[in-house]
């Protein structure tokens, strides 16, 4: 729900790459057996990588961590390789926060770095949307964020938009547009991205300070999608509300869904 927060405290500082995971970097890691499956592969190696599921991820941010020389951050048993290209694993465990390697960000990390600390508008935080539909800091979104109204593109597996244009929408080359105030690109636009969250139980109040919440969920029901997307409207491109689509509607452990990533790897003590 638009305008809900709570209170979260996070204990380790963190890396956070700066754009989406690109094609490029999905075929440099998984090697040409696990083939590039995303949609819009058209749009070029520095497109984000999207249509794959969280197990794809998880193995993802295991084997780049590897090549980094850290440890896994998900102990995964029983993983095998469909025909579609998707990986499917018998089950998963998060190591921790306190993992060397690589991982998916928790919520509030992703909130924390796509807000980038501030609760003002648009390029610096929330872009929030008042009861007229107008939306706070308008005039800037189209410096920041790839939506509908400007995300036109010209390569094959393009969305049509409804309009009399005829236009036709998909992601872009990442880095394209200006980065908020930590660096970050494409935070609210371009592609979703996954992010780890507890599952909250609604009959319950929440409680009064959480501390690194989501930091061991991984599995469906536990992860969800933020940050907006080519396709979304203005006042939907809010990168501390993002989409908070839950992605459990979906089973994202087997399928594949318009959704891509970024990884985040915990500071260590005294780096």
């Amino acid at each position: 729900m638009d305008g809900v927060t709570r209170p979260v405290r996070l204990t380790r500082s963190f890396y956070i790459m700066q754009t989406e995971v690109t094609q490029a970097e999905w075929t440099e890691v998984m090697k040409d057996e696990v083939p590039n499956t995303s949609w819009f592969a058209a749009c070029g190696p520095q497109c984000p990588v999207v249509r794959i599921t969280l197990w794809d991820t998880l193995v993802f941010a295991n084997l780049r961590g590897a090549l980094d020389g850290f440890e896994p951050c998900y102990e995964l048993v029983g993983c095998t390789f469909d025909p579609v290209g998707h990986f499917w694993c018998e089950k998963a465990a998060a190591v921790g926060p306190d993992c060397s390697g690589y991982r998916i960000p928790s919520e509030a990390e992703w909130e924390l770095a796509a807000g980038a600390t501030s609760d003002k508008c648009m390029l610096t935080g929330p872009a929030y949307v008042y009861d007229d539909r107008t939306l706070c800091c308008s005039d800037l979104h189209f410096s920041y964020a790839w939506c509908r109204y400007h995300c036109e593109i010209h390569y094959e597996g393009c969305i049509p938009q409804d309009s009399g244009d005829q236009k036709c929408c998909g992601v872009h080359p990442v880095a394209q547009l200006a980065p908020n105030a930590f660096g970050l690109f494409d935070v609210i636009g371009n592609a979703e991205e996954f992010v780890a969250t507890e599952k909250q139980d609604n009959k319950l109040p929440p409680p009064p300070l959480e501390v690194d919440p989501g930091q061991l969920a991984v599995i469906a029901g536990t992860v969800m999608d933020k940050g907006g997307t080519f396709k979304m409207e203005p006042p939907f491109l809010s990168p501390s509300v993002g989409l908070g689509r839950p992605t459990d509607s979906v089973n994202i452990l087997t399928v594949a869904v318009p959704v891509g990533f970024r990884l985040v790897r915990t500071v260590p003590a005294g780096e």
